[in-house]
């Protein structure tokens, strides 16, 4: 009887052991498979589903904007390990308070700190993973100067300077955009808002190296003339226009500036390009008069507005992209240098015979003497009202 007991017991022992080995061994493989990155899904296929799915750069940008900081004194870097941040702060932010708030912020939306570098003293250096996207990003705050063109001693007395600005980024992801962005990174890209590609213009740009600014379309004088629905209107208030350039803003957040696309009809317009540059006087941004018109206000408006301002001397290709125009371009240019010692040049993204082009006009103006630069530090240039 005892030894039934015995051999009952010994029986029950193994079916619990058994079922006890059984349970753990699923419980092991199901933490293994959280454990395994290959479950996570590729960056390309996740979409953010909610607003604590937001990206690490859109916390970047919302904390900024808590202590005023322009997204336009960031520089935005993609690397082959992740995507870098610079962002130099002013002496009357603290350096650890705003180090402090963006990390809590980032952990707050699930991301995690990689490593992390810091000096309290000058700056921070914090790597942060993104485990909805999978990126990686490596953010550094820093104190410095942030004044915008020249810095002392920079600006060359008996240089001349060239400003080009290449117009209309936006409509477009083609080849075409990869080679205007492998141009010289002086060059400036004027990107209208509201466009299918106009995001990926202005990262484009940006990651060459290039300064982005806002293509503001406006209305023209010529009825025929669409500028798009996404325009400044003569119908509008001035709160309404103001609205609609801030909009502008919100979408291309890096630009530095903005010229006119278009805009015959706004850039003779009194209250309404008064409405226009307050936005860019708010933001502490410059602002180039593209002259669609030749009694334009826009210039004057802009510095009687002590914003830092410039205004287009030549189109490089109007009235048509030819050689024929290019040589009358590259004459006039030979004439601004001697009078003025500087040259702002526009012309268009829409061929590759452009681009072309440009690359033939620069190569001139530099054997004129001409040193190219982006249009932050032209605009710095002394302004000239008549």
């Amino acid at each position: 009887m005892n030894r039934q007991i015995t051999k009952t017991l010994y029986f029950i022992v193994i079916a619990i052991s058994l079922v006890l080995f059984i349970t753990c061994s699923k419980k092991d493989k199901v933490n293994k498979k959280l454990l395994d990155d290959s479950n996570i899904p590729q960056r390309e296929k996740v979409e953010a589903k909610n607003e604590e799915q937001t990206s690490i750069e859109k916390v970047i940008l919302i904390t900024l904007d808590k202590y005023d900081i322009s997204p336009t004194t960031i520089k935005k870097l993609q690397k082959d390990d992740g995507i870098y941040f610079y962002i130099p702060i002013e002496e009357r932010i603290d350096l650890d308070n705003i180090d402090m708030v963006l990390q809590g912020s980032i952990e707050q939306i699930g991301g995690q700190v990689a490593r992390s570098i810091t000096d309290s003293q000058k700056k921070v250096i914090r790597e942060y993973y993104d485990k909805i996207h999978r990126q990686n990003y490596i953010i550094e705050i820093y104190y410095q100067d942030v004044n915008p063109g020249f810095k002392a001693g920079e600006r060359k007395i008996d240089t001349a300077y060239l400003c080009v600005i290449v117009d209309d980024f936006g409509n477009y992801n083609t080849k075409l955009l990869d080679e205007f962005a492998a141009s010289r990174p002086e060059i400036t890209f004027a990107v209208i808002p509201g466009l299918p590609h106009s995001k990926l213009a202005m990262e484009k740009a940006l990651n060459s190296g290039h300064e982005v600014i806002v293509h503001i379309p406006m209305q023209a004088i010529n009825p025929q003339a669409n500028p798009g629905s996404n325009a400044v209107f003569s119908h509008m208030t001035a709160a309404q226009a103001k609205a609609k350039v801030q909009s502008y803003f919100k979408e291309l957040p890096y630009a530095v500036g903005a010229n006119q696309h278009m805009g015959s009809k706004i850039s003779s317009n009194q209250e309404l390009m008064e409405a226009v540059l307050s936005v860019l006087q708010e933001k502490e941004l410059f602002f180039v008069d593209s002259k669609t018109i030749g009694n334009s206000i826009a210039y004057k408006t802009a510095v009687d507005m002590n914003i830092p301002a410039a205004e287009r001397n030549l189109f490089l290709d109007a009235p048509a992209n030819s050689d024929e125009v290019l040589e009358e371009r590259i004459n006039d240019l030979r004439k601004l240098r001697n009078l003025t010692g500087k040259a702002l040049v526009i012309t268009h993204c829409h061929d590759k015979a452009r681009l072309d082009r440009l690359n033939r006009f620069i190569l001139a103006a530099e054997e004129m003497g001409f040193e190219l630069v982006p249009a932050s530090k032209y605009v710095s240039l002394e302004p000239e009202i008549n």
